[in-house]
């Protein structure tokens, strides 16, 4: 184990853990600075995020809690469901100086950074430690300071974090930690998760939303179901959702139903009818599950959207809407539909 100030870093088996290995299959090229530099910081964060909810990488992220475990010695403590990836490409900041605290997270949460990439000065994540994250935090409060003064104060008591992949870095929660502008010829990729030991408190972040329970000890694998991802923004409440938004929507609400993912679908747009959804409903012989953001993925047209569920109820085909979380038939078509027509019409009054 190695230290830098107050941060400790251990070392994780690559040979073992192939993260790497798991990212090149997913983009079929075998060179991350490639990868970032071919495809755009959405494209990669959309497979990233979709690659998440795949076993492959539920197994992955599962070795690397074993190690976490033992090195942090809990056997029992939550984890951030979903990591949280980061790009940081040359000439640009991928973060600004902040602690997590700020953003809703309990003092006790321990913050683990583990890159996918080597590291330099410039492209690594820097962190401030313990004594002058007090103080500039107290200055922060007190002064009313802003953002460009907590980043020059930042970077002036700061250091950073030269690891490499196979290193995991921890550090606490309420220490200040960014990033510089990458000034040398290397992009970064790395993924950062939050730790919550047994008994400490999540600060506003709800510990059934965001963490999941790991327990060494009497862990057992859930059993797992396929599932489809179906993605649609011409509603009116999905317009400006994103299909990157949209798909962690959907990954949250699987994750806890234990759904992985099996195919992902989009409406075809500029026709009035669902022909994509009514294929993978005729066609659906294994009556795998559909998953949709919202009720709203479904059409405005009362007897087509009566149609829709008419046809899922016949096939015997579960269908399940993440943000309402709700479940057809477990919920029946009657209340569903009140659901969608109360909110169609308080939209109308608003806006028509």
């Amino acid at each position: 184990m190695k230290k830098l100030f107050n941060t400790q870093i251990v070392n994780f088996d690559t040979n073992k853990i192939k993260l790497k290995e798991l990212i090149y299959e997913i983009f079929s090229e075998q060179n991350i600075q490639k990868i970032i530099e071919k495809n755009s910081n959405e494209k990669i964060y959309k497979y990233l995020y979709s690659a998440y909810n795949e076993i492959k990488f539920q197994k992955i992220y599962r070795l690397l809690l074993k190690d976490i475990s033992n090195f942090l010695k809990l056997d029992n403590f939550f984890f951030q469901r979903i990591p949280s990836f980061r790009i940081h490409r040359k000439d640009n900041i991928s973060v600004y100086y902040h602690n997590d605290i700020w953003y809703g997270h309990g003092k006790d949460v321990i913050n683990v950074w583990i890159p996918i990439t080597k590291t330099n000065e410039h492209n690594t994540i820097w962190v401030v430690n313990e004594k002058d994250s007090i103080r500039i935090n107290n200055d922060f409060i007190k002064r009313k300071l802003g953002i460009n003064d907590i980043n020059e104060l930042a970077k002036n008591s700061g250091s950073p974090q030269i690891v490499d992949y196979g290193d995991i870095l921890f550090f606490k929660t309420s220490w200040l930690h960014g990033s510089e502008k990458n000034k040398s010829n290397k992009h970064r990729l790395s993924f950062d998760i939050r730790i919550l030991p047994k008994g400490k408190s999540p600060g506003s972040k709800p510990i059934n939303e965001y963490y999941l329970p790991f327990n060494k000890v009497k862990q057992k694998t859930k059993k797992t179901k396929e599932c489809f991802y179906f993605i649609y923004k011409k509603n009116f409440f999905l317009n400006n959702l994103s299909h990157v938004s949209q798909r962690e929507i959907i990954n949250t609400y699987c994750l806890e139903k234990n759904l992985i993912l099996k195919q992902e679908e989009t409406e075809i747009h500029g026709v009035e009818h669902y022909p994509n959804l009514h294929f993978f409903l005729n066609h659906n012989k294994n009556k795998i599950p559909i998953v949709f953001t919202s009720i709203f993925c479904f059409p405005n047209n009362s007897i087509l959207r009566k149609e829709l569920f008419k046809l899922a109820g016949k096939k015997g085909i579960d269908l399940h809407f993440a943000l309402e979380n709700f479940c057809f038939p477990k919920i029946e078509y009657k209340k569903i539909n009140e659901y969608y027509k109360k909110y169609f019409k308080i939209y109308n009054e608003l806006f028509k």
